[in-house]
């Protein structure tokens, strides 16, 4: 993205790259079921020799060794997300931003992604953590991804932001989003601020929708986005997932599983974080469980369902 970058500019290059629907068979992990949930950990609790974050560097360092038509490399996975390179390959430049398929797709991504980082470093349960830039007290970039002689750091940000810069309060503020309870017009706004106005203000990579995903912190802004789709969820009996819009959940992405096969996911697929996808993010309130269904399964205790 030639100039300088804006949050306006930000978010209209990603409306202007977000991918229509996807053809592919339905492949969901059988491993995830029947296990307790993983802990995907706040960043801000973390030292650069915490084995969460020593695994996610040999990953980076692993699939960065990897071409860039292999589906487990570095180039493969941020390209996903947007990719300035030529050859295009499958579900590159797939990303959703501009529409109400933010929150669910991302969601999708990082799950994928997160498993193949446990291949590519040797942890079968490793979760990825996530960057809690709505504490006051996390606000700059976790100073293991400062570390000039780490494999989570790059030159591609800003320099006050890896010289050890704040984000600005107003920039993390997710206030107006959460006091929507439609979800269409919550996700828009927060895709805004505080989404887009973080990816602006780390800026370099960060600061572009082709570019953001090469930057190993990009992963754990959007697990904190994630982790905040939670909690907007969580707020009451108001706020609601669109349930009843059929392109919403059913449309199919697809993404690539640990061995590099193609597969596909649907709104109706990651709904449950905890009891679908096995994970809970440290610190948060009981999930909301919601269901594709049109009655309420036997035994269940959801607090939501369609």
């Amino acid at each position: 993205m030639a100039g300088p970058v804006t949050r306006r500019r930000f978010l209209a290059a990603s409306a202007a790259g977000a991918g229509s629907a996807l053809l592919g068979s339905a492949l969901f992990p059988s491993d995830a079921w029947g296990a307790m949930p993983r802990v995907r950990r706040n960043v801000g609790g973390m030292n650069a020799y915490d084995p969460i974050l020593t695994a996610y560097g040999r990953a980076i360092q692993a699939m960065q060794a990897l071409p860039a038509t292999n589906p487990l490399s570095w180039a493969y996975q941020a390209a996903i997300h947007g990719t300035l390179l030529g050859s295009p390959q499958v579900a590159w430049n797939t990303c959703q931003h501009g529409n109400y398929f933010f929150w669910s797709w991302h969601r999708m991504y990082l799950y994928w992604f997160e498993r193949i980082i446990r291949k590519m470093c040797g942890d079968p349960c490793w979760t990825l953590p996530y960057w809690a830039w709505d504490s006051p007290t996390e606000r700059q970039i976790p100073a293991p991804f400062r570390d000039s002689s780490s494999p989570l750091y790059t030159a591609n940000r800003s320099a006050t932001m890896n010289g050890g810069g704040s984000l600005p309060a107003t920039d993390v503020s997710y206030a107006s989003s959460f006091s929507q309870t439609n979800f269409t017009t919550a996700s828009l706004i927060f895709q805004g601020t505080p989404h887009g106005a973080v990816h602006v203000d780390v800026g370099g990579w960060m600061g572009s929708v082709p570019t953001a995903a090469q930057d190993p912190i990009f992963y754990l802004h959007h697990a904190n986005c994630d982790r905040l789709w939670d909690l907007w969820l969580a707020q009451g009996a108001s706020w609601v997932d669109p349930l009843t819009d059929n392109t919403w959940k059913t449309t199919p992405f697809t993404f690539f599983n640990k061995s590099g096969a193609q597969v596909t996911m649907t709104g109706c697929d990651v709904l449950r974080a905890a009891q679908q996808l096995r994970y809970v993010y440290e610190g948060e309130p009981a999930q909301v469980d919601e269901y594709c269904l049109k009655f309420k399964p036997p035994g269940s205790l959801c607090k939501k369902c369609c």
